[in-house]
């Protein structure tokens, strides 16, 4: 996370960018979760969807470092298609199936293109498991947040709202009839609700 964190940083620095939007999605929501508590300075507003600030209890967490080593196992002894045919399988990705069939076809195109290497580093890595719990750091976050999930996604419902309550300065945006994506499962919807977030900082400054 942190070296992640650092290339972020470089990349920022490449472009010129002085302070910026951040906006992360599921693991990319715990980078930018990370990187708001770690370098919030280069940071105006902070988006979070389907995203949590880990796992706070000790033996939970080892259970899921366990279960992401089985994973990486897996993807390296089966290959990534495999992988990603147990991934699209998930409860958390079922929505995804009411998606047009040539937005699945591409959702799955990018997803085997990943190498089984890079995926078994990302779940060694950058799993829940393996990332220390923010939980108790969120009210260090000073800057305007939203925090995004799908209502059908119980279980990112709930923890957004933990999210929510624990950033002093937070919106919270349950957007109905959704899963786990969003951006993705109403895409429209996301656009209004995060654009106009985006759109109330350009206005404040």
């Amino acid at each position: 996370m942190e070296y992640f964190g650092a290339a972020l940083d470089d990349a920022l620095t490449a472009l010129e960018a002085s302070r910026v939007v951040l906006a992360g999605y599921s693991m990319g929501g715990r980078i930018a979760l990370y990187y708001a508590i770690t370098r919030q300075p280069r940071l105006s507003r902070l988006v979070l969807e389907s995203t949590s600030a880990g796992i706070a209890d000790p033996a939970e967490r080892e259970s899921r470092v366990r279960a992401d080593e089985e994973l990486a196992t897996y993807v390296l002894a089966e290959g990534v298609e495999r992988f990603v045919d147990r991934w699209e399988r998930t409860p958390v990705l079922a929505a995804l199936s009411r998606l047009p069939a040539t937005d699945r076809a591409r959702l799955r195109e990018l997803r085997v293109g990943n190498t089984a290497a890079g995926l078994a580093a990302s779940l060694r890595g950058m799993g829940t498991g393996a990332q220390l719990y923010l939980g108790s750091r969120l009210d260090e976050i000073a800057i305007p947040t939203l925090v995004v999930a799908g209502a059908d996604d119980a279980k990112f419902s709930a923890i957004a709202a933990t999210l929510a309550a624990g950033v002093r300065d937070s919106v919270l945006a349950i957007l109905p009839n959704v899963g786990h994506t969003p951006h993705l499962e109403a895409p429209a919807r996301w656009a209004e609700v995060v654009g106009g977030f985006i759109k109330a900082g350009q206005r404040a400054g």
